[in-house]
């Protein structure tokens, strides 16, 4: 049942981001950007989620611009799991281009 609260909650929060997504894209920018490999090579861990500007999740006229403390303020915990899986888990950029990484320890697999 938990299980089932967690993906209907992750499905949600894409909904909510995808706007965000596309909404941050530039056309016709003249500037290039050259990446190198130590820009972001190493390993990295999320430790919170911002946006600009923010919004009032809960309906109380209070805007914030932190998702994961939003996520953490929902009633019975719903969110909990969802940010400690995301702020416990490891990617890791490799200097060959290689992307890995390692799952938050109590991560676990959705159903499919």
């Amino acid at each position: 049942m938990k299980t089932k609260h967690g993906v209907r909650l992750m499905a949600w929060a894409l909904v909510v981001a995808m706007p965000m997504w596309f909404g941050s894209c530039k056309k016709g920018s003249d500037d290039t950007v050259t990446p190198t490999t130590s820009s972001v090579e190493g390993s990295w861990k999320i430790s919170g989620y911002k946006i600009d500007p923010g919004v009032d999740f809960l309906g109380t006229g209070q805007k914030s611009n932190d998702v994961l403390a939003y996520f953490k303020s929902l009633p019975n915990g719903l969110g909990n799991d969802f940010v400690d899986c995301l702020t416990g888990t490891t990617i890791i950029f490799n200097a060959s281009g290689k992307v890995t990484g390692t799952p938050a320890l109590n991560a676990q697999p959705l159903p499919m």
